[in-house]
């Protein structure tokens, strides 16, 4: 089985739209989690600025982007959470605060810590005789009261859960990416935790060009000719005077190509890019052709 990689909803909205759902086990090989009142804070008000940035624009909020979920699938059916443990409990409390304002909001995932015995029905209870019984039940706690205090700083406690129930189900996406059958969840978790270095727009679409790219005829060899001519871009674009030409700037980045789906991706009337934005739209492209039709969407790459 290949990998699979797609914007998923944090929590259920329209038919057929994905969203994060099932039971997610943490392993004893990740430390537990450590989230603070400032983190909870920024990931409350990134989104809430999202959508008010959409305001002032009199538009509906673009998809925003979370850093991806790195899942594997066990035997017994639920997911190994990888990568991504401290964002999907924050979100996960955050879903069960907004679910105590709105009756319409519904929580469709829990978490189990291989460590913390009985910690699905502490996240489920939240029982404050329990909050010291292990240092991860004390953070947890300490996050929740951060979310209550944010939604109590709000002009109004149960329209700021509505309005948060409106983005998680609307446009608030993780990025969900289903490791292959049989990768070593030990190995795979030491890689991706080595640098802590943030994926770019490009590494993204990468994932996803090649992945749709495999299902859209089976061959291995286009997948294979695409990589080639991904390199080759960007090699060029790693040469020095040809990128001070395209950028007017010596100024050096991860990954070169993410300027190539930049240029393709116009962001009028937005001051700055939101996080993953380039990558929505590459993939909303792609959705909006349809997979037999894939090969258009990465000719129009490189007849750019």
């Amino acid at each position: 089985m290949e990998a699979t990689l797609e914007p998923r909803l944090v929590m259920r909205g329209e038919e057929d739209e994905p969203f994060v759902a099932g039971e997610f086990f943490v392993a004893a090989y990740q430390r537990g989690y450590r989230w603070g009142r400032a983190e909870v804070r920024q990931l409350l008000d990134d989104i809430k600025a999202h959508a008010r940035n959409a305001e002032k624009r009199r538009a509906l909020p673009t998809d925003y982007y979370l850093q991806p979920i790195v899942v594997l699938k066990r035997a017994d059916g639920t997911w190994e959470l990888v990568d991504g443990q401290q964002r999907l409990t924050t979100l996960f409390l955050i879903t069960k605060y907004v679910a105590t304002k709105f009756s319409d909001a519904k929580l469709d995932y829990w978490l189990t810590y291989e460590t913390r015995e009985d910690s699905r029905d502490y996240l489920d209870t939240l029982d404050p005789d329990r909050r010291d019984d292990n240092i991860d039940f004390h953070h947890i706690a300490r996050a929740y009261e951060a979310i209550v205090e944010w939604f109590g700083e709000q002009q109004s406690a149960g329209q700021a859960a509505i309005d948060l129930h409106s983005a998680l189900s609307k446009w608030v996406r993780v990025i969900w990416y289903e490791a292959p059958e049989g990768t070593d969840p030990n190995e795979l978790f030491t890689r991706l935790n080595r640098d802590r270095i943030p994926l770019t727009d490009s590494e993204l679409i990468k994932a996803l060009v090649l992945s749709h790219s495999g299902a859209a005829d089976g061959k291995m060899g286009r997948q294979q000719e695409i990589a080639a001519q991904w390199d080759a871009f960007e090699r060029d674009l790693r040469d020095e005077e040809f990128w001070a030409f395209l950028t007017r700037s010596t100024t050096r980045k991860p990954t070169h190509i993410d300027f190539l789906f930049e240029s393709m991706t116009p962001h009028a009337g937005m001051r700055e890019r939101p996080r993953y934005w380039t990558f929505g739209k590459v993939q909303e492209d792609i959705a909006t052709r349809g997979q037999p039709s894939f090969g258009a969407t990465w000719l129009s790459v490189t007849d750019f």
